[in-house]
């Protein structure tokens, strides 16, 4: 990859790589950055950006879950909220 010398017009082709394909958005690079970006939500001012604040209250969001108290309910709960795909077995106890 020359820097200013793409191929054609479209530029270049997507990076994929078996078996991550377009997964790779999550490496070595970009997991500390996240990281430190949920740290900042949780926080109590939370994070603003064009005069929108974004703050995690973890309590409330936890409250509206079907028994908190139960942390294997908890995390199944969770996961159907935040995650388009489904745990396995392995992964809820």
């Amino acid at each position: 990859m020359d820097p200013g010398d793409p191929p054609n017009v479209a530029g270049w082709p997507a990076y994929y790589q078996e078996p991550e394909y377009h997964e790779l958005w999550l490496n070595s690079d970009t997991m500390p950055l996240r990281n430190e970006y949920a740290a900042v939500l949780a926080l109590p001012n939370g994070w603003t950006n064009s005069g929108v604040t974004l703050v995690i209250d973890f309590l409330a969001f936890t409250n509206q879950l079907s028994n908190p108290s139960d942390p294997n309910q908890l995390i199944a709960d969770a996961a159907a909220l935040l995650s388009p795909n489904a745990l396995g077995s392995d992964e809820t106890s």
